[in-house]
């Protein structure tokens, strides 16, 4: 059991590690790297990833996994996209019909009623 535990601490320190490593040589390559605009860009282009690993989270120790979030969330935001930007649909409306277009959005509610 200790051994284990050491094993999975040094997996995580390793992890941080690499991170802080490449923040080091990315910052060295580029000088734009650490810039504000730039750590804002990647901030803002992780925050969707963010929000759904906390969702997922939540199923998972419920019971429920769901591995397909990551393709429904990509193919709702291109009906969304879709909807507002070809057929010039207002963005409260191609928000609402891209979650409602959601294939597996039946599977859930199967998922669901069935427990």
């Amino acid at each position: 059991m200790g051994k284990f535990m050491k094993s999975n601490a040094l997996q995580k320190f390793l992890t941080l590690g690499v991170l802080i490593l490449l923040f080091v040589v990315f910052s060295i390559a580029s000088p734009n790297f650490l810039t504000r605009t730039n750590v804002n860009s990647i901030l803002l282009a992780t925050a969707v990833n963010g929000i759904l690993a906390v969702g997922v989270t939540f199923v998972i120790i419920t019971s429920g996994i769901d591995l397909s979030i990551g393709t429904g969330m990509t193919l709702t935001a291109v009906i969304t996209g879709y909807f507002v930007t070809v057929l010039g649909f207002p963005a409260w409306l191609g928000i609402f019909v891209g979650i409602w277009r959601y294939p597996s959005q039946l599977n859930h509610w199967s998922m669901v009623s069935y427990r």
